[in-house]
């Protein structure tokens, strides 16, 4: 075979690794924005947030595309917000309350993984 269709051939199967790599991802986060939509209950997910936050944009955005019910506030906005993350002793942001327990950053599995853990009594 020649160096250029190898060159070739190589090129086409590392741009078949990566689309079959950004499949599995979108794969991924429809499955949990799936198990999340089904599990977080009205004011069980708050988001708190800043206003030059690139992580926080980056989270707000996958719960809106997942259609995840949520709240958020942001620091630099409102006085309650500012005092609610000073409460929880984070340095930075998003800070995210879910169902009264705070993890810091954004983990669309650790949030799905404590809601799981919850004792859900039927509607």
């Amino acid at each position: 075979m020649s160096s250029w269709r190898l060159a070739l051939t190589l090129a086409g199967l590392v741009a078949l690794g990566a689309l079959a790599s950004t499949g599995l991802r979108h794969w991924q986060d429809r499955q949990l924005g799936a198990g999340l939509r089904a599990q977080v209950r009205p004011g069980e997910l708050r988001l708190i947030s800043s206003t030059d936050c690139h992580h926080c944009d980056r989270a707000r955005d996958w719960l809106q595309r997942q259609q995840v019910a949520f709240s958020e506030c942001l620091i630099e906005r409102d006085a309650e917000c500012r005092r609610e993350h000073e409460r929880t002793g984070a340095s930075g942001t998003p800070v995210v309350r879910v169902a009264g327990q705070v993890q810091l950053g954004f983990d669309p599995q650790r949030v799905l993984q404590r809601l799981e853990r919850l004792q859900r009594l039927p509607p």
